[in-house]
């Protein structure tokens, strides 16, 4: 087996997080997923796999507990994992006090890997890091850089000057705004130990320093790395958006896609629901209610995946079903045939630009014969929709059909929002469009065609009475969380 180049590994798995809107009890932002794996899992792949190093350090700064038990679940990772805690000194001197907690576990002349766990990085440059790595002995630093596209990149990060003749880094300076940087330096670096325990100096004195800066007093030579790949800082949920579209739009074609169907006694339409939708999603998932009639076994026969269990009402469904998707996008529907998987690939594309999209039936002409959606269900639909966009006027979303079911989000969207997801019947439907929009995810509404019920009868609406209690739930949850937003 061959020797790993460096033995250790720490990746920053928490900070403050405040430019990224977090709660001081909200997870750190380096548990935001991309594509489904948070940016520390994503993180601690990169490195395990370019680099071998036996043990990965995770710096926990003051939420140990959640880091631990998000590591526990990352895959593919061969190294060990240690999550360790930065003192409430350290913590206190945010990134100064990462580095100052990584001393105790190096000595002075060992080498290291660091890197912080909020970056997100596409392409195959931590290989080409390792290789750099091998062939500069005796470094003190080595440091991973991009050219600047814009001054804003130096403002971000720090900026170098590197010398492409000698491939050597000369000077490094943090946040530089004076405009003159041609490179900035990213958060993966290598090492020798005399950083971190120069910054456990700084530390403990209450001085103020950038690691980065800190590289210009190592003694020996600091060679560069330029990366070719696309990345991302990701400081504030607009950058999470960048790097959540960079995936997206790298997988050419609609993206792969599960769907939620709630279900109970709908033995009569089941099957050929599932048959129109398994041409075009991946999986199919029927959240059977304790059906009294024919319906999972007619679901099953059809190529669905059942699951029968009792469940809280409607939205539990929809939330137990999503929970079980693996699909980039995931999407819910109804069980009775008033929706069409045409329309689910009318609404796709969207997922290019938006986190959600849903289907709105307030379009009178896409409305087919039959369908129960008279005027003054409509102009109910409109009126929760515009009382949604009154208590959050910030948010650019305007609605006109929230109790329209069939709609399609990423599965990143709906792992922002799972935890804050409390309604169990239709209620469900407004909970999932304001959980998004106070988590500042982008939605768009775009109108589909609403086909009459294959069979059975609406639980939820079908008649004026069923559709006012239905919209009574819908505004008192909506009044009820909007108190406590």
């Amino acid at each position: 087996m061959t020797e790993p180049m460096v033995r250790k590994a720490f990746v920053m798995a928490s900070g403050k997080g405040s430019r990224f809107g977090k709660k001081p009890s909200a997870p750190p932002k380096t548990l935001s997923t991309v594509g489904g794996v948070s940016l520390l899992e994503r993180n601690v792949r990169l490195i395990d796999q370019a680099f071998r190093p036996e043990i990965v350090y995770l710096v926990a700064g003051g939420v140990p507990e959640i880091v631990r038990r998000a590591a526990r679940s990352f895959s593919s990772v061969q190294a060990k994992m240690i999550v360790i805690e930065a003192t409430p000194q350290e913590r206190q001197a945010g990134l100064l006090g990462g580095f100052s907690a990584i001393a105790k576990y190096v000595q002075p002349d060992e080498a290291f890997i660091a890197a912080l766990g909020d970056e997100y990085y596409e392409g195959r440059d931590h290989k080409a890091f390792a290789q750099a790595l091998a062939e500069h002995n005796g470094f003190s630093a080595l440091c991973a850089f991009k050219p600047c596209q814009t001054q804003k990149d130096c403002k971000r990060n720090y900026s170098l000057v590197y010398d492409e003749s000698t491939r050597r880094v000369s000077s490094i300076r943090e946040k530089d705004g004076s405009g003159q940087g041609r490179f900035f330096g990213l958060g993966l670096a290598a090492a020798k130990g005399e950083l971190a325990h120069l910054c456990r100096d700084y530390c403990e004195r209450g001085a103020k320093a950038s690691p980065y800066e800190l590289i210009n007093a190592l003694p020996g030579p600091i060679p560069g790395c330029q990366f070719a790949g696309d990345y991302v800082n990701v400081n504030t949920t607009e950058d999470l958006w960048t790097a959540r579209d960079l995936l997206w739009r790298k997988n050419k074609g609609l993206p792969d896609v599960d769907v939620v169907i709630p279900a109970l006694n709908e033995e009569q339409c089941i099957e050929q629901v599932v048959l129109d939708f398994k041409r075009v999603c991946k999986q199919v998932i029927v959240m059977d209610n304790m059906s009294e009639d024919l319906t999972a076994e007619k679901a099953r026969k059809a190529g669905a995946l059942v699951v029968t269990r009792p469940m809280g009402g409607y939205g539990d469904a929809i939330k137990q079903g999503l929970e079980l998707c693996t699909a980039q996008a995931v999407a819910v529907t109804e069980a009775d045939g008033s929706f069409k998987s045409s329309d689910l690939e009318k609404l796709l594309p969207c997922l290019a630009f938006h986190d959600a999209v849903f289907g709105s039936r307030t379009s009178e002409r896409l409305v087919q014969p039959g369908a129960f959606m008279p005027y003054l269900v409509r102009m109910a639909n409109r009126t929760v929709g515009l009382f949604l966009s009154l208590l959050w006027p910030w948010h650019p979303a305007k609605f006109t059909d929230v109790g329209c079911s069939l709609r399609v989000m990423r599965q990143d969207a709906f792992l922002d929002i799972s935890s804050s997801l409390i309604g169990q019947g239709p209620e469900f439907a407004p909970e999932v469009a304001l959980e998004l929009m106070a988590h500042g995810l982008r939605i768009v509404e775009v109108p589909i065609s609403y086909h009459p019920r294959l069979g059975g009868g609406s639980k939820l609406s079908g008649n004026y009475k069923n559709s006012a209690r239905t919209a009574s739930r819908m505004l008192r949850l909506i009044v009820t969380k909007r108190i406590h937003k």
